[in-house]
């Protein structure tokens, strides 16, 4: 999985590509808690790009999500495809983040 992090405005994107499972997950909290670190409170991952989804990833958002509650802070998601809206709808983790269809959507409200 490759991870691309970018600066909007106060808005820290992190762009995600290739499968987010067991072997991944690692990478993608290192990147959220490097973030959530510096003080930054306002987070949007883009999943355009991403192709598989597991519990352990689904974990990684979890933990963040915690993590930037307590810090006053919000993550947002966006560009799920349908397998990966599935999963999320599966799990009830769509109740538990905002989710937008598209980057540009989610930064218009973000």
């Amino acid at each position: 999985m490759d991870i691309i992090e970018e600066q909007k405005g106060h808005i820290t994107i992190l762009s995600l590509s290739g499968r987010l499972d067991s072997l991944t997950s690692a990478d993608l909290d290192k990147s959220l808690s490097e973030v959530i670190n510096r003080g930054e409170h306002a987070i949007l991952v883009n999943c355009e790009k991403l192709r598989y989804i597991s519990s352990s990833g689904l974990r990684s958002f979890l933990m963040a999500l915690k993590q930037l509650q307590a810090a006053q802070g919000k993550i947002c998601l966006c560009g799920l495809n349908a397998q990966i809206q599935e999963v999320f709808d599966i799990s009830g983790f769509n109740t538990l983040f905002i989710i937008y269809r598209t980057a540009g959507e989610a930064l218009s409200q973000m």
